[in-house]
């Protein structure tokens, strides 16, 4: 099958397939034995694959995995970006794998339940981290110097700041490329044209060229008369 395709058994995803349906998949590969050769064995136990196959050159796609088993792209889910999907290095795949391994619905729940407190559980202790950054009185103190709150304030103004500038700088991005994939399309379209018109002049000349070889004048029409000429040539056949 050409492009990538998914090692597990059971399944049919392939990257042209994928690219066809705009698909949400990525295909991730083995894990190296030097990094983990357990983890490396455990993929390739859950392919429960008959054949033999090189996990070299193998992957299996994202439809295998939980939610939790990728790395969080915070910088990008702040700045509205695509995700970068990248697995964790214990990763393992559990779903989807065939009968042996098969998950009840109840079962799938329960993990996207778990993906779903997991990520509330990392989100809250952000909060709870940024609220101990800008709380700067402890309960059983009264007063706080000055200069400790204007520092704080000063950080989060410095912060808010460099948020606002990122945003800026990715519009004025945007924009470049969209005026970029304009000019383009503008000199895309100007080649087309240009071919076009090279093409009807390569036919025009190549027909002139024909015209010519074919066009062979006689170089004593200029000085006798067609009847003259008709005259010489039978009595040149005469002759012979």
């Amino acid at each position: 099958m050409p492009g990538r395709h998914c090692a597990v058994a059971v399944c049919k995803n392939n990257s042209i397939a994928v690219r066809l349906n705009n698909a949400n998949i990525t295909f991730h590969r083995f894990p190296k034995a030097k990094v983990s050769k357990t983890a490396r064995a455990e993929w390739i136990r859950r392919c429960q694959r008959a054949d033999k196959f090189n996990p070299d050159t193998s992957q299996i796609c994202s439809i295998h995995f939980c939610e939790t088993d990728y790395e969080r792209d915070l910088q990008n889910e702040l700045l509205n970006l695509p995700i970068k999907k990248r697995l964790k290095k214990d990763a393992i795949p559990t779903l989807y794998l065939g009968l042996e391994e098969k998950k009840s619905n109840s079962a799938i729940q329960r993990n996207e339940r778990a993906a779903l407190k997991q990520r509330k559980l990392e989100i809250e202790q952000i909060l709870a981290s940024n609220i101990e950054a800008c709380d700067v009185v402890p309960c059983d103190v009264e007063f706080v110097e000055c200069s400790v709150v204007n520092e704080v304030d000063d950080s989060n103004e410095c912060w808010k700041e460099k948020y606002q500038q990122l945003l800026i700088d990715y519009k004025e991005l945007e924009r470049k490329y969209e005026e970029l994939q304009k000019k383009h399309i503008e000199e895309k379209q100007d080649l087309l044209v240009l071919q076009k018109r090279l093409r009807s002049q390569n036919a025009y000349y190549k027909c002139k060229t024909l015209n010519f070889k074919t066009y062979q004048p006689n170089p004593f029409s200029k000085i006798f008369r067609q009847n003259q000429m008709d005259l010489i040539l039978k009595k040149y056949e005469g002759i012979n």
